[in-house]
């Protein structure tokens, strides 16, 4: 019997696409692993993830049987896949991947997140349960129970104010959100909220922002977006102890705000198990004392239980209703991406190794990585297939010595560019949590919750230590991680220590997705070695991480491009101006008619003469311009304008340490 297919679809930001096969994940992947854009939305098609999931599974769009789509709004102007397609509400779907990727076999489900669906979007049997049924309202929280492979409404908190200045502030995730506008400019700051809240103490002065109701419901006050108003935005140095303690409110609030839901949920369903979905739940200390202090024996919180997840329940709920059958009782890895084969990877470091970029590469030896990394190597670490969802789980890592201070001041100044109040993760053997860290939640394979650090090993964790005495532990298992188990293996052998330090492999942009990205994000930043697959790759031109580089050694560097680009140049004011834009974020989209094209990224304004080189030259991402072959250099105009590029990450200039690869004609490749 043919196999049965089932592909979900999410339109919406961290749109994404995910592929069934007899009700089994085979792929599954986030748009802006592909763009380069985070949260990259939907709203010029999904052709990109759909191919995706299609090649990797090796067939043609008509063997799917169904899809399953959410956020169907985004996709104007377009036919997708009708007759075949089946649309659902924003949290029917998180339901349905909490409760499928569970493994559970009933449980209670919560969903929480900032917004969901409009409800004149959703079916009769959820719009039965809302405290509010007026069209324009908007899910907020959603209650279920999933039981004999079923899911069951229980009850619908809504946002009465789904449309006008005011939308989104009255639901349990709204503080969140608006503390991440007002405290850092934009949306999906939230993680930063949550690191900065460890600094400061709930302070009273604040008020009751979140308040216990009837019947689980949670009162939002009315006033509290202007209270908070008052205060200055973006400023964290100047009102660093402010905000911290204002962010401690609010994280204290929302704790006890889930608490409230979870004894309702509980006390209503009678379950021992809880699914927690929805952006609120990557929320790790929440999640952590939910699992902690709340009602249930058990929380199952999903690798990925932010909107990219969306796609997954999509698929599930089309495997169920397709096939009438039970999600399998049994819980996929968080790898859901593509392997990419021998051949590519080594075409790929072929093409950075013939730029001078890389050394020779040598056979990967976890034992001697693992002696690298005691010494103080930052390592970029690539193996199989990509994580899904936004935390890099030993796939997609860059991983370090968690034992000194200085590694976390390192990272956060040389390599990831991130605030000091935000924490990196420890990756830990499972088996030996419990001896480094005290409330270890089963299961947190994909850093879902926190834990104390014990106060015996603060000193010898001192990079993965948060300042409050915590950290968002990894447990990492032999049989579902092998090659991350055996790396921090190795470095408990060299150091006494089972754990890394491990963060996502990226720079200012998603975490990387092909061996591609991996070599530009290594050779573009200052880590020291990069494990690709079975290859050990270090570094044969030195980074710069400084501006200006010494006017000495400007005619030596090396432009490596990194970022598609388009080329323009217009009147404006009676002069002319020539500027350079990114591709990468470009949407296309068609409107009555017409095409309109909008971009994601600004314009960079670059002076005649570097334009004029640039449509000269035509450099694409992986080639490099050394710079004094090509007048880049010439004068402090140019060099002014190399250094806005490199800024903006569209390339970024290296020194090399050694000649070019052109005496390495005969290099061979065994692994």
């Amino acid at each position: 019997m043919a196999p049965t297919y089932v592909l979900g679809l999410h339109t919406s930001h961290d749109a994404s696409a995910c592929l069934l096969r007899d009700g089994q994940i085979r792929f599954a992947i986030e748009r802006e692993r592909l763009t380069r854009c985070k949260h990259e939305n939907g709203r010029g098609g999904l052709s990109d993830v759909v191919n995706y999931v299609l090649q990797a599974e090796g067939i043609p769009l008509e063997r799917i049987d169904r899809v399953v789509v959410c956020d169907i709004g985004n996709l104007r102007g377009s036919v997708v896949f009708s007759p075949r397609e089946t649309r659902i509400g924003h949290h029917l779907a998180h339901a349905w991947a909490a409760a499928a990727l569970s493994g559970f076999a009933q449980a209670a489900v919560l969903v929480v997140d900032g917004e969901g669906s409009f409800l004149r979007e959703l079916g009769d049997a959820e719009r039965d349960v809302c405290c509010d049924r007026s069209d324009y309202a908007l899910e907020k929280e959603s209650a279920y129970v999933f039981r004999d492979g079923c899911l069951q409404p229980l009850k619908k908190w809504v946002s009465a104010r789904g449309r006008g200045p005011f939308s989104g502030t009255d639901g349990v995730a709204a503080p969140y959100w608006f503390l991440s506008q007002l405290l850092f400019g934009r949306d999906q700051q939230e993680s930063k909220v949550m690191g900065l809240a460890a600094l400061g103490r709930s302070d009273p002065r604040y008020g009751a922002i979140l308040g216990p109701a009837a019947d689980g419901s949670v009162a939002v006050s009315r006033d509290w977006i202007f209270r908070l108003s008052d205060l200055a935005a973006g400023d964290i140095g100047t009102h660093q102890q402010e905000y911290a303690n204002l962010a401690a409110t609010v994280q204290l609030q929302f704790e006890e705000a889930l608490l409230h839901i979870a004894h309702w949920l509980h006390a209503t369903t009678a379950q021992s198990r809880l699914c927690f979905a929805g952006g609120a739940a990557l929320n790790c200390v929440a999640a952590a004392r939910l699992a902690r202090e709340g009602p249930f024996a058990e929380v199952f919180v999903p690798f990925g239980p932010g909107d990219s997840s969306i796609a997954v329940g999509c698929a599930y709920y089309g495997w169920h209703t397709l096939a009438e059958a039970k999600p399998n009782l049994s819980r996929p890895t968080p790898f859901l991406g593509m392997r990419y084969s021998p051949a590519r990877i080594e075409a790929a470091i072929a093409s950075y190794r013939a730029q001078g970029l890389v050394a020779p590469a040598e056979s990967y030896d976890a034992p001697r990585v693992a002696s690298a990394i005691a010494e103080g190597a930052v390592v970029g670490f690539f193996q199989g297939a990509s994580e899904f969802g936004p935390r890099a789980l030993g796939h997609r890592s860059i991983l370090a010595d968690p034992r000194t201070a200085a590694t976390k001041d390192r990272l956060n100044a040389r390599v990831k560019y991130r605030e000091f109040f935000r924490p990196f993760a420890p990756a830990v053997l499972e088996e030996e949590a419990h001896a480094w860290f005290e409330d270890v939640v089963p299961g947190g394979e994909a850093m879902q919750f926190i834990a104390r650090v014990r106060g015996c090993a603060q000193d010898r964790l001192a990079a993965v230590t948060h300042v409050d005495g915590t950290a968002r532990v990894q447990l990492v298992n032999r049989q579902r991680n092998p090659e991350l188990y055996d790396l921090i293996a190795a470095f408990r052998a060299v150091t006494g220590v089972p754990v890394l330090l491990n963060t996502s492999l990226n720079v200012s942009e998603p975490i990387v997705e092909t061996p591609e990205d991996a070599l530009k994000t290594f050779v573009c930043s200052s880590i020291d070695t990069l494990v690709l697959h079975n290859w050990v790759l270090t570094r044969a031109a030195q980074y710069l991480t400084a501006f200006p580089p010494d006017s000495r050694t400007w005619d030596r560097l090396v432009l490596v491009w990194h970022e598609p680009f388009e080329l323009g140049a217009e009147e404006d004011d009676g002069r002319r101006r020539y500027w350079l834009q990114r591709s990468r974020g470009r949407e296309e989209l068609i409107d009555d008619g017409y095409r309109i094209r909008s971009y994601r990224h600004d314009p960079i304004d670059i002076p005649e003469q570097l334009h004029a080189l640039l449509l000269a030259q035509s450099p694409r991402p992986g080639l490099v311009t050394r710079l004094s072959e090509n007048g880049f250099a010439r004068t402090p105009v140019l060099r002014a304008a190399v250094e806005r590029l490199c800024t903006a990450r569209i390339a970024s200039l290296t020194l090399p340490l050694m000649a070019t690869a052109s005496d390495d004609a005969n290099e061979t490749w065994s692994a």
